[in-house]
């Protein structure tokens, strides 16, 4: 069975305090043999083992553990052959998203790199539709300038266009209309289209002066 070269790893699962860095790194192994539009996961413990250069005594409490805290499951494919496995926390996951307060989701996102779960990018993306219906027309059309001056690919964005669309949207809904239009007229409004470190590193600033005032 051939891995994938990237592996996607939720920031919930990486932020989990009740996983070991142990049971963490089988985890990531696991993952790494679902990719694409593939819904099986099977490889055999004793694989797992061998690329983790642990004993398969150690990689079956890794297992038992991340079932116990309902992280995956598990059931025998058949007589002499490997589990087959499922990610019980991303459709937790799932669940949680919908139920997600902005700031909140803005921690879920994962890390730079496009999903695999279809369903998973309709959730975000029907969370991001729900907040924009709550902006006026100026806000949502300066999301679309935003979204498209990020994603053009001289910046090589690593964050696919629905995140940076997210991002953009929660930047708007908590400093206001008023506030990022005059750092996007400041830092992005210029016929070369300058690099939007330069607009994010003002949104940055933004949160500092408030930490630093209270």
């Amino acid at each position: 069975m051939k891995n994938k070269d990237f592996t996607q790893i939720p920031n919930f699962l990486i932020k989990d305090k009740n996983i070991s860095d142990a049971e963490f790194r089988t985890l990531c192994l696991l993952k790494s043999y679902k990719y694409g539009e593939r819904g099986k996961v099977f490889p055999s413990q004793a694989t797992i083992a061998g690329i983790r250069g642990k004993s398969r005594r150690i990689i079956n409490a890794h297992l038992r553990s991340l079932r116990k805290k309902q992280i995956i499951d598990f059931k025998r494919r058949g007589y002499s052959q490997s589990n087959i496995y499922k990610f019980i926390g991303e459709e937790n996951f799932t669940s949680i998203v919908k139920e997600c307060s902005p700031d909140k989701l803005q921690n879920l996102l994962p890390n730079n790199t496009e999903p695999n779960n279809t369903e998973t990018k309709n959730i975000y993306r029907d969370v991001s539709n729900k907040w924009e219906q709550k902006l006026s027309e100026d806000e949502n059309k300066l999301i679309e300038k935003i979204v498209k001056w990020c994603t053009l690919p001289e910046f090589n964005t690593l964050a696919p266009e629905y995140a940076v669309r997210l991002q953009i949207t929660h930047t708007i809904q908590k400093w206001g209309f008023d506030r990022i239009n005059k750092i996007w007229d400041e830092y992005a409004c210029k016929p070369y289209a300058p690099h939007p470190k330069n607009f994010w590193n003002a949104i940055k600033q933004l949160k500092e002066e408030q930490n630093d005032y209270g």
